[in-house]
């Protein structure tokens, strides 16, 4: 039956290793993601000891996924950062670079991502769903 399956899912797929657009995990990736289109988080200057407020707001561009082996996805998550703001004590001001804010944001949104995504995905374990995410490096 296994092996069954997996045929049939190489044909849905084409030439192509990867899911179409169209496949049910695919789509519900994107709707999970674009669901929760806000992040935020504080950061603390640890010169002066304040904290500053910073709010990631996304969108999912595409993804793309496909089966490694029997339940195991591999796959990429391709956003858009359609906001990158902090609140500096007298209201929210634009950023517009990937590097404007600490790396260790970054790797706590990416883990937050993920871990938004896994509880959506039937799997038991996240480690099964290898996901990369990719932004840009410049905002508008």
């Amino acid at each position: 039956m296994k092996t069954l399956i997996e045929k049939v899912l190489r044909e849905e797929t084409g030439e192509s290793s990867y899911l179409p657009k169209g496949h049910p995990i695919v789509k519900i990736i994107t709707k999970i993601i674009n669901s929760n289109s806000d992040y935020e988080t504080e950061v603390t200057n640890f010169y002066d000891e304040t904290g500053e407020e910073i709010k990631i707001k996304y969108s999912i561009n595409k993804s793309k996924v496909r089966f490694l082996s029997w339940g195991t996805l591999e796959g990429t998550i391709y956003l858009n950062i359609d906001g990158l703001l902090m609140y500096d004590g007298d209201g929210w001001v634009q950023l517009y670079g990937f590097h404007d804010i600490p790396e260790y944001v970054w790797d706590d949104f990416y883990e937050f991502i993920l871990e938004y995504v896994s509880k959506f995905i039937p799997i038991k374990d996240r480690g099964e769903f290898l996901m990369d995410i990719e932004i840009p490096t410049r905002f508008k």
